[in-house]
């Protein structure tokens, strides 16, 4: 029984493998049908949507069928959100590499920072949350981004020896698994930070119950309910 549990782990390894293959392919394939800047922001939240799927225990997802089905849900936002974070991107780049000025140098090495800060949790909060407008997003992806600061670091520094080690070993797996086992990455530390989240409200909540408290702690939870209203989570 043991023998046959370790295989069918084994297979489930296996198939995950195979399938971030497949992710990558179709990541690559709706990028540029878009024409790159076009797509990369659908292809990626419909990824993301897959991977959360994943996580969230739904394994049998018919893979081309469903990233189809979200990038085109996503389209519209996908598209605004790759021209902003692009554009903002593309500045900071640009004037951290061409300015001399070692003010100017920290000062856009601390923007480039949060900007590389909201990117890695407002495409995760865009698939996982229901937030109203694109404004929330961005101030969301700040906010968590900052308050799991702890998280994002790892992630950078995850993600960064991983690349350098392909790079060293065996460059060709960028060709099958450069977007798709980022996102994956990205997506996990994601899903693990917004269950630290919802334990918290769920926590006070219930301790909200149990307890009616000062003037001051009714209002401090009332603001962390409406914080736990706002984001609230797909199904």
């Amino acid at each position: 029984m043991n023998s046959l549990n370790k295989v069918e782990k084994l297979n489930g390894v296996l198939n995950k493998v195979l399938n971030l293959v497949l992710l990558n392919i179709l990541w690559v394939a709706g990028t540029l049908i878009g024409l790159v800047v076009l797509g990369v922001g659908p292809s990626t939240l419909a990824v993301l949507s897959i991977i959360r799927e994943w996580f969230r225990g739904n394994d049998d997802l018919p893979i081309f069928k469903t990233f189809v089905k979200n990038y085109k849900s996503y389209f519209k936002d996908g598209i605004i959100l790759s021209l902003i974070y692009g554009v903002v991107g593309v500045i900071l780049i640009v004037d951290f590499a061409y300015i001399t000025s070692w003010e100017f140098k920290v000062f856009f090495g601390v923007m480039l920072f949060l900007y590389f800060l909201s990117l890695i949790y407002v495409f995760p909060i865009m698939v996982h949350y229901d937030l109203k407008n694109l404004k929330e997003k961005i101030k969301y992806s700040f906010l968590i981004g900052f308050s799991y600061l702890q998280h994002t670091l790892i992630l950078f520094v995850a993600i960064g020896a991983i690349a350098f080690a392909v790079a060293q070993i065996l460059p060709a797996l960028f060709t099958l698994y450069g977007a798709s086992f980022p996102l994956f990455l990205i997506m996990w530390n994601a899903i693990n930070v917004f269950k630290i989240i919802e334990k918290s409200f769920e926590e006070e909540e219930e301790e909200k119950k149990s307890n009616k408290g000062s003037w001051k702690t009714q209002t401090q939870r009332g603001n962390s309910y409406k914080e736990q209203q706002a984001l609230e989570t797909k199904q």
